[in-house]
């Protein structure tokens, strides 16, 4: 099922969005991945394309082709993994975004 990009957003600081999301890195282990903003701009994806929940922390996302793709990955059932010197390879993908 494809489910909405979860924001977890505050005007307040030490409201525990961080706490949330390393608790949840703590559950599922290697089946989730915190990364930056600016790691989803980028053209290689496999440090994210095979995992299940993928964190973005401290967001604030300004470039529009960020936000599309973020967009274009929470509603994707397959994901062209893109490695470096690597040929590119297509995967189901599953993956859950929190920003």
């Amino acid at each position: 099922q494809a489910l909405p990009v979860l924001a977890l957003v505050s005007k307040e600081r030490q409201t525990g969005k961080s706490t949330f999301i390393d608790w949840l890195n703590i559950i599922f282990g290697n089946n989730m991945i915190i990364i930056n903003p600016d790691e989803i701009s980028r053209d290689f994806n496999s440090s994210y394309a095979t995992k299940n929940v993928i964190a973005i922390e401290e967001t604030l996302i300004d470039k529009n082709s960020s936000v599309e793709k973020i967009k274009s990955l929470s509603t994707q059932k397959f994901i062209t993994v893109n490695m470096k010197h690597v040929s590119h390879f297509k995967l189901p993908f599953f993956g859950k975004i929190i920003i």
